[in-house]
């Protein structure tokens, strides 16, 4: 497989579904290409390392935004 950057991967993803939430996670801030990864409406931004509260409290406020709730994707 060819590899893709990030904010080709995202435009992929939106051409698929422009609802799904998406949260990008990164190693630094230069690598979220946050500009263009907020023109495609990222719901969040996780830097590397995060804690596994922090991941849970992206997720909620991302799938919340989207009108969603972990419960909706058969989580707890």
């Amino acid at each position: 497989m060819r590899e893709v950057d990030g904010p080709s991967f995202l435009w992929r993803i939106r051409a698929i579904d422009r609802e799904l939430p998406i949260l990008v996670m990164a190693s630094d801030a230069l690598a979220l290409h946050a500009v263009e990864a907020q023109a495609l409406g990222v719901a969040g931004c996780l830097l590397k390392p995060f804690t596994h509260f922090e991941f849970r409290e992206a997720l909620d406020a991302a799938l919340y935004e989207g009108g969603r709730t972990l419960s909706d994707l058969g989580g707890d």
